[in-house]
């Protein structure tokens, strides 16, 4: 057993004391009694702070029977359970970074198998469209030539003429509202 406190009803006059100090049962982060509202208390609505308030004097009053290793109320079983969730969530945070960075990784190489972004501004957009017409149309120039690396079947104009439809085409399709003229 690691920690474990105390959830039951005592009646007046009962002595936990052996319990809390660990002599009866033994625990690793130790034990720490509180009092709870009875459900008098609760149908009385006795309001929080008031029921703290009582059980800070019910802890002072028995004074003699709980000793310094004794951890009694509210506010130390706080105290206890914060520190043990804090301490647990510093050792899951190495994993949890490896698991982020791993992750991270994996859409990077996703990402770069994609290729570049698009631009967002319309000027990078139609650098990126008039960068692609001019691959398409060495790559077009290739294909209608039988990628024999001869002589281009398109002149200089006919390639001028293909890029500029290419260009318009595009800016149709990504909705430019600005025509260029050309």
């Amino acid at each position: 057993m690691t920690s474990s406190f105390v959830n039951s009803l005592m009646d007046k006059g009962t002595d936990a004391t052996d319990v809390l100090q660990g002599r009866a049962v033994k625990l690793e982060l130790g034990w720490c009694a509180v009092v709870n509202r009875s459900q008098y208390d609760i149908n009385a609505n006795v309001d929080m702070h008031v029921a703290r308030a009582n059980e800070m004097k019910f802890f002072e009053a028995n004074a003699g029977k709980y000793d310094s290793t004794v951890n009694c109320g509210i506010g130390t079983l706080t105290k206890m359970l914060t520190r043990i969730l804090g301490d647990s969530i510093r050792r899951q945070i190495p994993g949890i970074r490896d698991t982020i960075d791993a992750s991270a990784a994996a859409l990077d190489a996703e990402l770069r198998c994609l290729g570049t972004s698009v631009p967002s501004d319309r000027g990078a957009l139609m650098h990126e469209v008039l960068i692609s017409c001019g691959r398409f149309e060495k790559d077009f120039g290739k294909v209608l030539d039988g990628g024999r690396g001869g002589k281009f079947l398109l002149t200089l104009v006919q390639a001028i003429g293909l890029t500029i439809v290419f260009c318009l085409q595009a800016a149709r399709r990504f909705g430019s509202s600005s025509r260029r003229s050309w």
